[in-house]
């Protein structure tokens, strides 16, 4: 597998993408009993941004956080 990271920084957004190119799963089928992708969902929105997630099997996984650089609330 391999693992892509980009970070974009703008005047108004900071940006993380995290593609791989996996197994990948299917949205809504993966365990619920852990807190990865949840937590960081809501940590993302507290601090005022946003999370994507796309990923379907075969066809690896992409991962989006977006938060603004200003504004926004420690957590």
């Amino acid at each position: 597998s391999e693992i892509t990271l980009t970070l974009t920084v703008d005047p108004g957004w900071v940006i993380l993408t995290v593609v791989d190119d996996g197994c990948g799963f299917t949205l809504g089928e993966a365990p619920a009993n852990g807190l990865g992708l949840r937590s960081m969902a809501e940590r993302i929105g507290s601090a005022g941004g946003s999370f994507q997630v796309e990923s379907a099997p075969g066809k690896g996984t992409r991962i989006r956080a977006a938060w603004p650089r200003t504004g926004a609330k420690l957590i």
